[in-house]
């Protein structure tokens, strides 16, 4: 499979719907204090004029 056909790939319907019930592709939606300071160093750092 191409770099194109990868990246423009698309799911069916079906598909969505199973993942959905099944809960397969949830994510984790938390951040550690490490996560929250690397994001704070991040932004300082890009921030510097």
């Amino acid at each position: 499979m191409s770099i194109k056909q990868q990246l423009l790939r698309k799911k069916s319907i079906v598909q969505l719907l199973e993942q959905v019930e099944d809960k397969q592709g949830a994510l984790k939606k938390t951040l550690s204090a490490f996560d929250l300071t690397m994001r704070g160093v991040g932004q300082c750092l890009s921030f510097v004029p």
